[in-house]
């Protein structure tokens, strides 16, 4: 829902020495059209098979349809916990929930193919890897369990009368 996945065919078609994974649905898939050789399609993948397909990258594309409604932030998660970047279509909705998402390396966003294109025609793999332990701290530090139950206990004891 909410993606336009014709983003990441671009991508693909412009790197034919890397290979790329789209999670969809069966619909998605199928109105992508002809592909490159280098692209693979995963259609209803959910829980442990999409947490593989996520582990098993080097970063996570969120290509958005409609910037003014709010999706992915699950995949961002997911992604962030996995230590990934995440390039997403820019939109009005990320700040919303990502505290000072501005100032985040890892959180690329892209207004066009193009755009997308040239930025991932310029990062390298030891970028990626730098980007990706930034976004596992980010998880660990902002929304890890251990970060929650810490949370929960702070405001118990601030709104306990003793």
């Amino acid at each position: 829902s909410n993606r336009k996945y014709s983003d990441v065919k671009s991508l693909a078609e412009n790197m034919p020495n890397e290979r790329f994974k789209i999670a969809c649905i069966s619909s998605d898939a199928a109105s992508l059209g002809a592909l490159t050789q280098n692209i693979e399609v995963y259609t209803e993948a959910y829980g442990t098979e999409f947490e593989s397909l996520v582990l098993n990258s080097k970063a996570v594309v969120l290509p958005l349809d409609d910037i003014d409604v709010a999706s992915g932030q699950l995949v961002c998660l997911q992604s962030f916990q996995a230590g990934r970047p995440v390039f997403i279509t820019a939109n009005n909705f990320l700040c919303d929930w990502i505290p000072n998402v501005d100032n985040l390396d890892f959180i690329i966003t892209y207004t066009t193919p193009e755009e997308l294109n040239s930025v991932f025609l310029d990062i390298t793999s030891d970028q990626l890897k730098r980007l990706g332990l930034m976004a596992k701290k980010f998880f660990l530090e902002n929304f890890s369990e251990e970060k929650f139950v810490s949370d929960l206990a702070e405001d118990i004891v601030s709104n306990t009368t003793f």
